[in-house]
């Protein structure tokens, strides 16, 4: 089995682009929600959101980081099998099926291409020549 070399720039980058993604899926959440619409609500989604991203998606992000690629296709794919497996064991933990609720789907898809478009922004850095 190969090691992987971790960048600690990687890591670095990894927790503001987490933040971002999680206070931006806890405001398209609420969205869903319009009468509980509020800033707590952001905040207390952020809360649960904010450590599901660094558990299930750092490192997704650190693995694909050894090849960086901004707005690449196959990363929005990793992202989107990350997303459903982890927003799947939130709903689990929460006691539902969560194949049974359209919900699911939606934030999965939609946590998925948030953290697609932050890591490419933020995290994605261009090789030289590339």
């Amino acid at each position: 089995m190969k090691k992987l070399k971790v960048d600690p720039n990687t890591m670095i980058k990894s927790f503001p682009c987490s933040l971002l993604a999680a206070i931006t899926l806890s405001i398209i959440t609420l969205l869903f929600v319009p009468s509980y619409f509020s800033i707590i609500g952001i905040c207390f989604y952020t809360i649960i959101y904010f450590p599901v991203y660094l558990l299930f998606i750092v490192p997704i992000q650190v693995l694909l980081n050894q090849n960086p690629r901004k707005f690449h296709l196959l990363y929005l794919l990793s992202y989107i099998c990350g997303s459903l497996f982890a927003s799947a064991i939130v709903i689990m933990i929460n006691g539902e099926n969560p194949f049974t609720i359209m919900i699911y789907y939606v934030i999965s898809l939609l946590a998925a291409i948030v953290i697609w478009i932050f890591d490419s922004l933020i995290l994605q850095e261009s090789r030289i020549g590339e």
